[in-house]
């Protein structure tokens, strides 16, 4: 059997196709290598720039968290302690994460830090225990918090640095695998034959990752739209490519708006020097994060947005290859609250009228400023951390813990008491007490106004006792005169009864006149006695002497002409009386006398004589004269106390001009050297420094505004009050009128009644009805179509004048604070205002006698009503 072996035509076919795989697989596994390499230094890259977000987000939460937990204690402010301090542990912890991964952070830096952070953990739970008086803990805080500061700048500035290491590594790697890619490229050459049968298969294999592309963006967008933080990404030409909604939230501007930085620059800076040296401070950011590879902190910037407001944000970026990413963090809210914070304090310690704030668990004084603590004998310092039962005296101490227990439920109330001094003495004070309570309704602090009441309560004890000694002595001259007089009238009924009953005997008649309880004589018509009581001798100095018989003008001769007209005509048969005469005896002694003069007659009908009846009411007019004596004294001690009350108000009106006048100098000051100090020097300040201006001149402008308040409240009530006829429905009409006029682009409708009419003061009603309406005009300002009413309505017999508008309203658990001076129940940036108008509309109101009342709800309107008396005299003050 014959075996023939013929040659194979396509081994070397098959040789070059066994090179050619194997240097298609050696190219390949280079390229892959390379990949590799530079896929894990890519990784390195974002784990280590994940980890300063990370390391950035952590010092973001150190210093919110710091901020939550200072001002958290206010229960007035919108921070929450027990966040704060989250935060604060969350940050910690970020903290110590970030050690372990960074690998230039020597072992030494690592303790260093640690201890750190541990310190402040430490002083943070100090300052959680530590008493209310302690003022050294808070210290030590601080300095740890500092502290801790600079080591997160630290480790900030370290992971900085790796990132800048890791991006020129990754730099050499991404050189060295295309260098190696494009040699590996020139051995594959063949593979595009290959390509070519397998278009199909990687066809198939694109469209699958396009689809993965699309729902990877989808997801990016997702999350960039939703990010709790403003962000912004623009291109290299400076266009902006998006923006999230918490962006269009904050500022207003959309997409339309602001298409790119330079419209962004003139819509958010709309002053043109803010914004040359907003641009210019933000160019010199990026220029230096671009030469140091880094991300761009450009600090703290004022907004306008586009509906005019101003918002403080803090403005970060991030450069990327095609662009940048830029957050806007939004601080507004942190410095309103610093800023009302100090106002506060300043406040506190400057004001004349004694404030104490104490701990409404412990009783014991948190804070009490200069005025306060001056009038007990004590400094601040000396009285804060004591108990409040200090200032108060022995006995009264169950008696303030008791009031204290029940208004802690109710909030507020004002209690009269006494207050101790630390010399023992003791004086009469006035408390106004509000508490405060945290969101558990608990109560956590109680702010008491003291207000010392010694000179008033003098003259209210002096008033009294004048007041019950003309009352006393009124009562026993009243008491007196009745008795006389109730006995002379039974006395003389029953000598008028006698007289009647005995014409017929004179013997009988001279028997009861000897014995009547009155002073009576009866005389013939020689004016001769025939029987005389025995009152009438002793009234007359005549007991003893045996007048019967005996004429009378020889036994008193120093009765006069009119008087013996008077007994001519009784002889006449007329009856003559008077109640008060004035009889002057012969020793010159002075007696007032009630007097009756009667005929009597004789049986057959003529007159026989007459009978006079005297009383002897000289202790009746000593009373009354006592008693107008006692009343002038108590209209000169009025006029005296009311000429004092004067004086004390023009002295008072004097010393508000006074201080009114001396603030303002200084205020005046501050302003002008603010505006000098930006002219001349604008250029040179940097933008925090003229931020800082700013905020003085809006301080001083709300200091100017606080001090006219106060002269506007002081002057609301005094001056002469005159009571004249007022037109409530023209003066209102005109107001109206005038405030359309001023914002003519507002659109809404308002309805005054006519007829409205009250008796007052003119001028103050004007006071009062100008501010009513400029209220219901400021808080209907934000509704679509808002309307506002003036008219009157019934109640209880009482007309009341009504203003009611359908804007902001407010709570009426609050309603207490809208009539007291200073007391708002909106926020400035809501509703501009200092909290004084609706103060000197109730002290108007209540000057003339009148009641005024508030109703209101939330988002749905107010309504305040007001009632005078309906008829006023013009009586001067």
């Amino acid at each position: 059997m014959n075996t023939t072996v013929h040659p194979a035509p396509d081994a070397p076919k098959h040789g070059f196709r066994r090179w050619f795989a194997l240097s298609v697989i050696l190219g390949l596994s280079v390229i892959a290598l390379l990949s590799w390499l530079h896929f894990e230094q890519r990784r390195s890259l974002q784990q280590a720039s994940r980890q300063l977000g990370e390391l950035r987000q952590a010092q973001v939460h150190l210093a919110k968290g710091f901020l939550q937990f200072s001002l958290g204690g206010d229960p007035q402010t919108p921070f929450n302690r027990a966040e704060g301090i989250v935060l604060l542990r969350q940050s910690v912890l970020s903290f110590e994460r970030s050690l372990s991964r960074l690998e230039s952070l020597s072992a030494e830096e690592t303790e260093t830090f640690r201890q750190t952070a541990e310190s402040f953990l430490k002083q943070l739970e100090n300052w959680r225990n530590a008493p209310a008086g302690d003022l050294a803990t808070p210290v030590r805080l601080r300095i740890a918090f500092s502290a801790l500061e600079r080591k997160a700048g630290k480790l900030d500035a370290l992971a900085q640095a790796e990132i800048n290491k890791l991006r020129a590594d990754n730099d050499r790697h991404y050189l060295l695998s295309l260098a190696g890619s494009l040699l590996a490229l020139s051995l594959i050459t063949g593979i595009v034959l290959n390509a070519v049968r397998k278009e199909r298969l990687a066809s198939r294999q694109g469209a699958t990752f396009r689809e993965a592309h699309r729902s990877s963006e989808t997801r990016f967008r997702r999350l960039f739209d939703d990010t709790p933080v403003a962000m912004v990404l623009t291109d290299q030409n400076g266009r902006l490519i998006a923006q999230n909604k918490c962006h269009e939230r904050l500022f207003g501007f959309t997409l339309n708006d602001t298409p790119s930085l330079d419209d962004w620059w003139l819509q958010a800076y709309p002053d043109p020097a803010y914004h040359t040296a907003v641009t210019a401070r933000w160019q010199a950011a990026v220029d230096l994060a671009r030469q140091r590879n880094g991300d761009i902190e450009a600090g703290e910037y004022r907004v306008t947005c586009k509906d005019g407001s101003e918002r403080m944000v803090q403005i970060f970026g991030i450069l990327l290859a095609d662009g940048m990413l830029s957050t806007f963090l939004d601080v507004t809210d942190n410095r309103l609250a610093e800023n009302r914070l100090r106002l506060w304090a300043e406040a506190f310690e400057q004001a004349q009228l004694g404030l104490a704030i104490s701990d409404a668990r412990s009783n014991a004084f948190i804070a009490v400023n200069p005025a306060f603590a001056r009038e007990r004998g004590y400094t601040p310092e000396e009285l804060t951390g004591k108990p409040i039962g200090t200032v108060f005296p022995e006995d009264r101490q169950p008696e303030i813990r008791q009031y204290l227990a029940s208004i802690d439920h109710s909030t507020h109330g004002v209690l009269e008491t006494e207050h101790r001094r630390r010399d023992g003495s003791r004086f009469p004070v006035l408390l106004d007490i509000t508490v405060l309570k945290d969101a558990d309704g608990q109560a956590i602090n109680r702010v008491a106004y003291a207000l010392d009441i010694t000179e008033r309560k003098r003259a209210e004890q002096a008033l009294a006792a004048a007041q019950s000694a003309a009352l006393t002595q009124q009562k026993q001259a009243r008491i007196a005169t009745l008795n006389q007089m109730q006995d002379a009238n039974a006395a003389r009924e029953r000598a008028e009864k006698a007289l009647a009953a005995l014409h017929e005997s004179r013997e009988r008649l001279a028997l009861f006149i000897e014995h009547a309880p009155a002073a009576l004589a009866m005389f013939d018509r020689e004016m001769r006695y025939i029987a005389v009581s025995r009152r009438w001798l002793a009234d007359y100095a005549l007991t003893g002497h045996d007048i019967i018989g005996e004429s009378h003008y020889a036994i008193l001769p120093e009765i006069t002409e009119e008087w013996k007209a008077v007994h001519r005509r009784g002889l006449a048969g007329k009856v003559v009386r008077a109640d008060a005469e004035r009889f002057r005896r012969a020793d010159g002694s002075v007696q007032w006398i009630r007097w009756e003069v009667h005929p009597w007659h004789e049986a057959d009908g003529p007159v026989g004589g007459i009978v006079i009846f005297s009383e002897d009411i000289s202790r009746q007019k000593q009373a009354e004269e006592d008693i107008r004596q006692l009343n002038a004294d108590l209209e000169r001690r009025v006029l005296e106390r009311t000429s004092e009350l004067s004086a004390a108000n023009a002295e008072l009106e004097s010393f508000a001009y006074a201080v009114s006048h001396d603030l303002r100098a200084p205020l005046r000051a501050m302003s002008g050297f603010s505006q000098a100090m930006v002219e001349d020097y604008g250029n040179e300040l940097s933008d925090e420094a003229r931020g800082y201006l700013d905020q003085i001149v809006i301080a001083s402008r709300r200091m100017g505004d606080l001090i006219d308040g106060i002269l506007t409240l002081s002057r609301s009530t005094r001056g002469e009050l005159l009571r004249n006829p007022v037109d409530i429905s023209s003066m209102a009409t005109r107001k109206l009128q005038t405030l359309a006029g001023e914002t003519p682009e507002r659109q809404g409708q308002w309805q005054v009644e006519p007829g409205l009419d009250v008796a007052g003061d003119e001028r103050m009603i004007e006071v009062v009805i100008d501010n009513l309406l400029d209220n219901a005009w400021k808080y209907s300002s934000r509704v679509a179509s808002p309307v506002i009413r003036v008219y009157s309505e019934t109640r209880e017999g009482k007309r009341w004048i009504c203003v009611s508008d359908n804007g902001a309203g407010f709570d009426m658990a609050h309603a207490e604070r809208l009539f007291k001076p200073f007391q708002r129940l909106h926020r400035q940036d809501e509703f501009p205002g200092i909290g004084i108008g609706l103060a000197t509309v109730q002290r108007i109101i209540h000057r003339h006698g009148g009641d005024i009342e508030s109703r209101g709800q939330p988002g749905q309107g107010a309504t305040f009503r007001f009632t005078l008396p309906a008829s006023l005299q013009n009586t001067g003050n």
